[in-house]
């Protein structure tokens, strides 16, 4: 199988890929090394993607360099996961009660595609994250119905003040919408092995 800038598509890149309903992962790393440290352009090489309902990853990593993880389709759980690179997802995230470390400076997401969502909630962020927080996909990108937002965040990386004005500001009921186990799980967690 191809892999990297010599792939078609950026499915091809994956270095594990499920398409299957009901599978679950413990205790694994999934790491696509193509484009290196050094390598001056550095091009889409997935470490995984995810396509299939009630799939959970459970203490699991995550390593690449560009658009590491590819969340594509259904309803997935990740517990205790660590994520290393660029996380590209054309639906959303719930970012909750964990940290978010690295090097150099980062974003806590960028808007790939209209409507894309992504919440971070009770998170201990540290100076990595840039004072803007997101970023549009391209100049002129619309960003009126992309759901980005931060609540209850500690540490250096959460400080609000130069925050993009796209950010939406939550309600309680909002809030709860997101971080609830419901947002994506009917009863299916519990009855993994």
């Amino acid at each position: 199988m191809r892999r990297g800038a010599d792939a078609m598509q950026t499915y091809e890149t994956a270095t594990f890929n499920v398409y299957a309903n009901d599978f679950v992962a413990r205790d694994i790393t999934f790491t696509n090394t193509y484009n290196g440290v050094n390598k001056s352009r550095v091009t889409q090489a997935l470490a995984a993607m995810v396509n299939g309902e009630r799939i959970a990853f459970h203490r699991c990593a995550f390593n690449g360099f560009e658009d590491t993880l590819c969340d594509n389709t259904g309803r997935h759980y990740f517990r205790e996961c660590v994520i290393k690179g660029g996380a590209g997802d054309p639906g959303g995230f719930v970012f909750k009660g964990g940290e978010l470390r690295g090097t150099g400076r980062q974003y806590l997401g960028r808007a790939w595609n209209k409507y894309a969502t992504v919440v971070y909630y009770h998170m201990n962020m540290s100076s990595v994250v840039v004072p803007q927080g997101w970023a549009p996909w391209y100049a002129g990108n619309n960003t009126n119905d992309v759901m980005f937002a931060e609540v209850g965040c500690t540490g250096p990386g959460s400080n609000m003040a130069g925050r993009v004005p796209w950010e939406k500001h939550l309600t309680e009921a909002e809030v709860e919408k997101f971080v609830n186990m419901s947002f994506i799980d009917d009863g299916w967690l519990s009855k993994q092995p």
